[in-house]
C-alpha cells in the first residue's frame, strides 16, 4: 500500500508566489502612560496645589458644563514648582490646539491624560499672558475662535483649474450647508469620491486659511485645520505608518472627534479624585489635608472661575466670590 497522500487544503497546496508582499497592520494605538505616585514624589510643592486640585474634582464631581462653559483655575502665579508638579500630574493627551488670536497672540492647548481637562496657556512672543486649567467639554478659547461671527457665510468661486473634476459640485454643495445654519452639521467625505489634486487645489482656494490647528493621536493621526469659512474644517486621518484613512469637510461649529463626552468628564472627575485622594493619604501633611473648604474659599489657592462665554469673575476677591458672580450668568 502507497505511504504517499495529498493535501487538499491548508498550507503547501499552492505554488509559492516569490512576489508577494503585505504591508504590516497599523495596529498600534499611541497611548500616554498616567503619572505615577513615584514620579509625583520628585515634584516638590505647596500645600496649596492639591488643595486646588481637589477643589477642581470637587467642582467638576458635581456638576459637568455644557459645550461652551468650563470650569477654569488660574496658574498664572503658581510658583515654578508647583507648575512642575502639575505638569507632571497632568501630562499630554490626545488632543493639541494652535490659536492664532485676533490680537497677534497664540493660544496653545493641550488636552491633560484626564480627557476634558485642558492646559491652556496664551503667549505674545515669549510673554506668557494666561496660563490656566479649564475642565470642559472643549477649552473656551477653541469654542470662542470657532464660534466667531466674524468669519464669512459664503464665498465666491475661484477660478477653474486643469485637471478640475467634481470640484465645482462639492463647493456648491459646501457652501449651500455653510449658508444654511439648519443643514450643519454635515460632513463632505472625499475619500470615498473620485478627484484630483486639482480638486483639492479648488476647494482650498475656495475655502481659504484659518487660525485654528488641532492634532489628535490615538489610532494613527488626525490633523484639523479650521478654513476662512465659518464653521467649515479640513480634517485629514491617517494610520500610524502615515497612510491616508480619511479626508473630509466637516461643517459644524467644532468637530465631534475634538470634544470631550459628558461621560468623559464623569471619568475625569473619578480619576482626578483618585489621585489626589490618594496623595493625601500618602503626605497627610505635605498636602495641608487639614485645611478647610472655607479657607481655600478664602482665597488661598489662586483665581478659580466658571466661565461662560466670557471668562467672568474678574471682580471677584475669592474662591466663593468667583463661583457667586458666574452662577448668576
Amino acid at each position: 500500500m502507497s505511504e504517499t497522500f495529498f493535501h487538499l487544503l491548508g498550507p503547501g497546496t499552492q505554488p509559492n508566489d516569490d512576489s508577494f508582499s503585505m504591508n504590516p497592520l497599523p495596529i498600534t494605538c499611541q497611548v500616554n502612560d498616567e503619572p505615577s505616585m513615584a514620579a509625583l514624589e520628585q515634584c516638590a510643592h505647596s500645600p496649596q496645589v492639591i488643595a486646588l486640585l481637589n477643589e477642581l474634582q470637587h467642582q467638576l464631581s458635581e456638576r459637568q458644563p455644557p459645550l461652551g462653559e468650563v470650569l477654569a483655575v488660574d496658574l498664572l502665579n503658581l510658583n515654578a514648582d508647583d507648575r512642575h508638579f502639575i505638569n507632571t500630574l497632568l501630562g499630554e493627551g490626545e488632543v493639541s490646539v494652535r490659536i492664532q488670536q485676533a490680537d497677534d497672540s497664540k493660544s496653545e492647548i493641550q488636552e491633560a491624560i484626564f480627557c476634558g481637562l485642558w492646559r491652556v496657556r496664551r503667549r505674545r512672543g515669549e510673554k506668557l499672558l494666561e496660563d490656566k486649567l479649564e475642565a470642559g467639554c472643549a477649552p473656551l478659547a477653541l469654542w470662542q475662535a470657532a464660534t466667531q461671527n466674524l468669519l464669512p457665510t459664503d464665498s465666491l468661486l475661484p477660478p477653474p483649474i486643469d485637471g478640475l473634476m467634481n470640484g465645482l459640485p462639492l463647493a456648491h454643495e459646501l457652501l449651500a450647508h455653510v449658508r444654511n445654519p439648519d443643514a450643519q452639521p454635515d460632513s463632505i467625505n472625499l475619500t470615498q469620491l473620485p478627484i484630483s489634486e486639482a480638486d483639492r487645489l479648488f476647494l482650498s482656494r475656495l475655502n481659504g486659511p484659518g487660525n485654528i490647528q488641532i492634532r489628535t493621536i490615538g489610532y494613527g493621526e488626525s490633523y484639523i485645520n479650521a478654513t476662512g469659512l465659518r464653521h467649515v474644517w479640513h480634517l485629514r486621518c491617517t494610520d500610524t505608518l502615515k497612510g491616508p484613512l480619511l479626508e473630509s469637510y466637516e461643517i459644524c461649529p467644532i468637530p465631534e472627534v475634538v470634544l470631550a463626552a459628558p461621560e468623559d468628564l464623569v471619568d475625569c472627575a473619578i480619576r482626578l479624585t483618585r489621585y489626589v485622594n490618594g496623595w493625601r493619604e500618602l503626605h497627610p501633611r505635605k498636602t495641608g489635608a487639614q485645611t478647610s473648604r472655607r479657607k481655600v474659599a478664602g482665597g488661598q489657592t489662586g483665581g478659580w472661575l466658571r466661565a461662560a462665554g466670557v471668562v467672568a469673575g474678574g471682580n471677584a476677591k475669592s474662591l466663593a466670590d468667583r463661583f457667586a458672580v458666574t452662577a448668576a450668568h
